[in-house]
């Protein structure tokens, strides 16, 4: 389970599962993530945990990075071959961008949220952080794990 140097808890056994219920369980990390990312944004913003400078930007970072690095690895096991690395990358990028700008629309419509431009931008950079680490790391572990599994 832990082979990889412990990324396995991310793959899938692609021998596993037929094709359609494998496509669905790539994409099932995106939608929920999506949704989360939905839901925390119909609320006042929660102020937990401990505080630093630009605490907010950061959560904003990490939370594009992830939902771009889900996207790029549901697109890149979706359409294996199809797009280059360079398209998955701008994929990714544009995706989780447009849903960023789409999440600062919707906290313009929520009482005590605003839109702020800042956590677009903060979207952008994660966006790009997570499609590339995801491309890089998929592609030194896909040159060490040939079991079948999906990175």
């Amino acid at each position: 389970m832990w082979s990889n140097g412990g990324w396995s808890w991310i793959c899938l056994k692609n021998k596993s599962m037929p094709g359609h219920h494998n496509t669905f369980m790539l994409w099932l990390p995106v939608i929920l993530f999506c949704l989360a990312i939905f839901l925390q944004s119909c609320f006042p913003s929660p102020d937990m945990g401990p505080t630093f400078p630009f605490k907010d930007k950061a959560l904003h970072l990490a939370a594009y990075a992830l939902l771009a690095a889900l996207f790029v690895r549901a697109c890149r096991w979706t359409w294996s071959g199809r797009f280059s690395r360079l398209q998955l990358m701008l994929l990714g990028i544009g995706f989780a961008t447009v849903y960023g700008v789409s999440d600062e629309l919707h906290q313009s419509l929520v009482a005590a949220r605003q839109a702020e431009f800042m956590d677009v931008l903060a979207d952008f950079a994660g966006s790009i952080l997570g499609a590339a680490v995801y491309l890089k790391m998929s592609s030194r572990y896909s040159r060490i794990d040939k079991t079948g599994d999906i990175l």
